[in-house]
């Protein structure tokens, strides 16, 4: 099992990866207004 805080440095790395693909995501396709 991973330690305490391996798993809290990677829950970082994978929140940072999400915002990136999120940026991404919108660049593609923008959300309809109203959303969020």
């Amino acid at each position: 099992m991973l330690s305490f805080r391996t798993s809290i440095l990677l829950l970082r790395d994978v929140d940072e990866l999400l915002q990136d693909v999120d940026e991404l995501l919108q660049d593609i396709d923008p959300p309809p207004p109203g959303r969020r």
